[in-house]
């Protein structure tokens, strides 16, 4: 039995954090230190619970330095053989190292999230009106808690000026999206948000213009680590806003829609992000306005028809398309670009198709 914890602890090692409660306290403590070191031990080291065993021993203190397992003493102990004493066994090389590596990432009693798939997946900063919001997707494969992830916030090349923290207990389903959108936003925006703010009440976070930075980032203890980031704080304020996939002032007037083909945030580097055109950028650059991606992601981007300027995508736009289709495409060469839906310079029942696909998977 103990033969095949060790083997599920190694494999646990090779795929993810060190779990304080399966593979240290009930892998190791419970087998081969409980018996003795329980509350009133004459050393004062309590080994039957996280509180416990963080709170060390009555003559040395802390036994567990978070982050730095070769002076912690429980360790020292465990791996110079002093613990267990006697007769007992020793713990074995995989038990000793599992300890190590427990401290070193931080002795938590609960793993930290990996929240590397945890990114901005569209980004809206309309010309004209508020309309402006920030949605995130998570695809880490698992519900995370957005209790330690934080927005970033600056304005006009200042240095960061505000931390925006998500409402209390705020998660984000595994594949599901997180929109954070001013309060005086389109209704359709405002309908699909989990959270609206007003001009500094108490945050600016959704008051941003092109040329402000967003960026989001973890907090672990002392540590602030970006995730993913939307325009830079090198080179001061740009002017208008950044470029994007080629199209200049990109995060000014238009909506970022994330590439299906990104896994992972940028860690901060939106150079690479932004990218000098359409094919090495992660973003799709979309016209003012235009929010009929934002509720979900990913998306196979398509171009957006909006016909009758209303904003969003729906079935008076395809009625207009038929029309157009049906009487010829040369008499409305001028609405190629926008009703255009597979990209290939002409308007024809391919269109139409692709439309009405589109509207019934909405």
């Amino acid at each position: 039995m103990k033969k095949l914890i060790l083997i599920i602890m190694a494999i646990g090692m090779l795929i993810g954090q060190v779990d304080y409660v399966s593979d240290i306290q009930e892998g190791i403590f419970d087998n081969n230190c409980t018996s003795c070191h329980v509350y009133g031990h004459t050393s004062g080291l309590n080994l039957t619970s996280y509180a416990g065993v963080m709170a060390g021993d009555s003559e040395n203190g802390p036994v567990v330095i978070p982050l730095d397992h070769a002076n912690s003493l429980i360790w020292q102990h465990v791996n110079s053989g002093a613990m267990p004493p006697g007769n007992n066994p020793d713990l074995s090389g995989d038990e000793v190292n599992l300890i190590a590596s427990w401290i070193d990432e931080g002795a938590l009693e609960t793993p930290a999230t990996d929240v590397t798939e945890l990114f901005f997946s569209e980004y809206g900063e309309p010309d004209g009106g508020n309309h402006k919001y920030l949605e995130i997707y998570n695809g880490t494969g698992d519900v995370v808690s957005l209790d330690d992830v934080v927005i970033l916030g600056n304005y006009n090349g200042n240095p960061w000026s505000e931390t925006f923290t998500f409402q209390a207990g705020a998660t984000v389903a595994a594949g599901d999206v997180y929109i954070v959108a001013n309060s005086e936003a389109d209704e359709a925006i405002l309908a699909l948000a989990d959270e609206t703010h007003a001009y500094g009440d108490p945050w600016y976070i959704t008051s941003f213009n092109g040329d402000d930075v967003r960026a989001l980032a973890q907090i672990n203890g002392t540590d602030t680590t970006i995730i993913d980031i939307i325009g830079t704080l090198d080179g001061g304020d740009p002017g208008s806003g950044w470029d994007v996939a080629g199209v200049t002032n990109g995060t000014q007037n238009h909506v970022l829609v994330r590439k299906s083909t990104v896994t992972v945030g940028n860690s901060g580097n939106w150079t690479s992000s932004s990218g000098t055109n359409e094919d090495d950028s992660e973003w799709h650059v979309l016209d003012h306005n235009n929010w009929v991606y934002l509720g979900s992601h990913p998306h196979d981007l398509y171009t957006v028809v909006d016909l009758d300027n209303n904003g969003t995508q729906n079935i008076l736009d395809l009625n207009i398309l038929i029309k157009i289709v049906s009487n010829g495409f040369q008499e409305y060469e001028c609405l190629l670009e926008s009703a255009d839906v597979n990209y290939d310079g002409q308007l024809t029942i391919i269109d139409v198709i692709l439309l009405a696909q589109t509207l019934l998977n909405d």
